[in-house]
């Protein structure tokens, strides 16, 4: 896990055990190799463009576990090459999304302010694949969305009489 300045968070990790691995209390290993691997990265893309009160944070990940049995079921034949190949399970995961907003001071331009500042969005996508001995399956998910939204209490105020107060 680590992070650069306020730009950017990471972790990285990683799991493996071979198939000869013996635990404590194990006379013999499990006979199937296992790893897994996650990263996962959030970078403020928006620090770059900061007084411009964009706010666009970027958010990448990707998965990957596997596991191969070493041995064929029910005998003591040692698979190799293709056919360890063929017995491996997988699965691979990837995603990116990203979103966008902007806070806008009252000091900026009342027309875009009311106009394009109630304007927000946002992306995703997750793409997944995974393979066992009897099947093969992938997928890809893809999501965006805009809102618009916007608050004119300023424009829209009503003085009352005989008083400093607003409606």
């Amino acid at each position: 896990n680590g992070q650069l300045a306020d730009l950017m968070t990471y972790s990285l990790a990683w799991s493996g055990r071979g198939a000869d691995f013996l635990s404590v209390g194990e006379s013999r290993g499990s006979g199937t190799a296992t790893d897994q691997l996650a990263w996962n990265t959030a970078i403020q893309t928006h620090r770059f463009f900061a007084p411009t009160g964009i706010s666009l944070p970027v958010n990448l990940s990707y998965t990957r576990s596997s596991s191969r049995p070493r041995f064929s079921a029910g005998s003591d034949i040692i698979r190799t090459g293709a056919m360890q190949d063929a017995s491996e399970t997988r699965a691979e995961s990837r995603s990116f999304s990203t979103s966008y907003s902007r806070a806008w001071s009252e000091r900026s331009n009342p027309f875009l302010r009311y106009t394009l500042g109630g304007i927000t969005a946002s992306y995703s996508m997750a793409e997944t694949k995974t393979r066992n001995p009897s099947a093969v399956d992938s997928g890809v998910v893809r999501a965006a969305t805009v809102s618009y939204q916007v608050a004119p209490r300023r424009l829209l105020a009503i003085p009352l009489p005989l008083t400093k107060g607003r409606l």
